[in-house]
């Protein structure tokens, strides 16, 4: 008789953390403390029932990811690995699934990647929330490093035009400007959307405008001198 192919645990099917719940519908969680002060946090992002179940987003009320927002991060529609968002208290602010609970690295991940790589222009961020507020082409470096992996489907989607929206400090700048030299070349037009110092697309949620550095090539060399 043929062999049946080993099938893995429910809990690495799904790639969620073990006490994952999620945050949309609402009645599960009603009588949660924690989860009334997720919903809190989000509203005050400008997200609600729509993103919620867009992203998928859910709550950890036990275990290492206890009282953090879980951000799953898909490939081809399913949850391959998360991030780890907490809402309130000391601790770090995010934590990423480890290499034994997660089906893909998130260091050959983008958030959002399976929605924006369907169309003609990119939107490149550091964070999960500052993609979300830019929508449905922007995607999350899930931190200001682009890693090799990342940067392969980048550059080799093809893209018309890729847009840099990193922090606005002079650090988010730089950083800009680095990886801007690596999307040179690999699509039609490379800009950077200069944010005021010190703001990210999520701190201006509806109204992430940023202004385009016309100067490229200048503006470049002056920040890698």
């Amino acid at each position: 008789a043929q062999e049946r192919p080993q099938e893995a645990p429910v809990g690495r099917q799904r790639c969620l953390p073990e006490s994952y719940q999620p945050l949309w519908p609402r009645e599960p969680l009603q009588g949660s403390l924690f989860a009334q002060q997720a919903w809190e946090y989000l509203a005050r992002r400008g997200l609600g029932r729509a993103e919620i179940l867009l992203y998928r987003l859910g709550l950890c009320l036990e275990g290492r990811y206890a009282n953090r927002i879980i951000i799953p991060l898909l490939q081809a529609g399913q949850p391959v690995a998360w991030v780890a968002r907490k809402f309130f208290g000391p601790g770090l602010r995010y934590l990423s699934a480890g290499k034994t609970e997660c089906l893909v690295p998130p260091a050959k991940l983008l958030f959002n990647w399976d929605s924006a790589s369907q169309g003609s222009c990119l939107q490149i961020t550091e964070g999960v929330f500052d993609a979300m507020a830019l929508g449905s082409q922007a995607v999350a470096l899930l931190g200001a490093q682009l890693h090799p992996d990342q940067a392969r489907m980048i550059t080799g989607q093809g893209f018309a035009r890729i847009e840099l929206w990193l922090d606005g400090d002079q650090t988010g700048q730089r950083k800009a400007a680095a990886l801007a030299q690596v999307c040179q070349g690999a699509c039609g037009e490379v800009v950077i959307k200069q944010m005021l110092s010190g703001q990210d697309p999520s701190s201006s949620r509806g109204q992430a405008q940023g202004e385009e550095f016309p100067t490229f090539h200048r503006y470049i060399q002056g920040l890698v001198q």
